[in-house]
């Protein structure tokens, strides 16, 4: 009895150190952010909890299953966290809520030896993961690029001050790449997606030919002072405007996020709408930075008398 319960401890333990170290590889060789290190990571552990819990029954289940709830847990706290519709919300715990009782189910059949029920259950919560997978994962890395507009027009007479003080307009910002975020402190997507964009102005902040600018919407009651506080208090650093509706006005805008980049004519060359992956706004900023940063500002004309 002692040794097989030291094997069973020690398959449980081997499984989950197998689990980690195919997570660390992946992280490794794909550069994975941690929303899909979660995600995969959950993944090897419930395919490991339904494998071993359908051919040993239902002591390893529940427990390789309870192993799995831990990352499982953060990863749904991190996308209810950050999701922008209630749909959205509800289509998630919707789904969980399935996979509990598939996973019930299937814990049910192992216990009163109906092999079957309990095989039908491990499929169907198999099923139930690559749903997750596409809807979280593939599916809005599909829409990554639908949401974004790429295009070459005249951006949009402007000025803004910083909460620093410092003034920029369409004039003063012509040979410079310009990343214009505009952000929330009300919208999670936004404060979800705030940290990430700060670490990419980190490294940029000594370029003298690339400009971020986080331009706040103000919510009703909000003040310049109440949204400079915000920002020290959660450590951004990122040039923030506190915008009274003058450049919100002037891009039209109507959702948040929203990211613009402009080109150093000044001229609007990407949109993107909406929040986006660790990976994907690097990626985005990265290449646009380094294909736009080329272009030649154009040469103010001489008024002749």
């Amino acid at each position: 009895m002692k040794t097989k319960i030291l094997m069973s401890t020690l398959i449980d333990v081997a499984i989950g150190l197998s689990c980690t170290l195919a997570t660390a590889l992946a992280i490794h060789l794909f550069h994975l952010d941690s929303s899909w290190a979660l995600f995969l990571l959950t993944l090897l552990l419930m395919l490991a909890s339904v494998l071993r819990g359908a051919f040993s029954g239902i002591p390893p289940l529940m427990r390789e299953t309870a192993l799995a709830l831990a990352p499982a847990a953060v990863l749904a706290a991190e996308f209810l966290s950050s999701a922008q519709s209630l749909l959205s919300q509800l289509f998630f715990i919707l789904l969980v809520a399935i996979f509990t009782a598939s996973l019930l189910g299937g814990s049910c059949g192992l216990y009163f030896k109906q092999r079957k029920y309990a095989q039908a259950s491990a499929w169907l919560v198999l099923v139930l993961l690559y749903l997750a997978f596409f809807s979280f994962k593939l599916l809005p890395g599909a829409v990554q690029t639908a949401k974004q507009k790429q295009m070459d027009q005249p951006a949009p007479a402007f000025a803004v001050t910083t909460l620093d003080g410092a003034a920029f307009n369409n004039t003063s910002l012509l040979g410079k790449v310009v990343i214009i975020d505009f952000w929330g402190t009300w919208c999670p997507p936004c404060v979800h997606e705030l940290p990430e964009l700060n670490e990419i102005y980190l490294k940029y902040k000594d370029d003298p030919r690339v400009q971020f600018l986080a331009i706040e919407a103000p919510d009703e009651g909000e003040s310049a002072d109440s949204v400079r506080r915000y920002l020290h208090e959660h450590n951004i650093t990122l040039p923030g405007v506190f915008d009274t509706g003058n450049a919100q006005t002037a891009f039209h805008i109507s959702f948040f996020p929203t990211l613009i980049i402009l080109d150093p004519r000044g001229h609007i060359r990407t949109i993107d709408s909406g929040l986006s992956t660790e990976h994907a706004l690097r990626e985005l900023i990265n290449s646009r930075i380094s294909t736009l940063i080329s272009v030649e500002k154009p040469q103010l004309q001489e008024k002749t008398p």
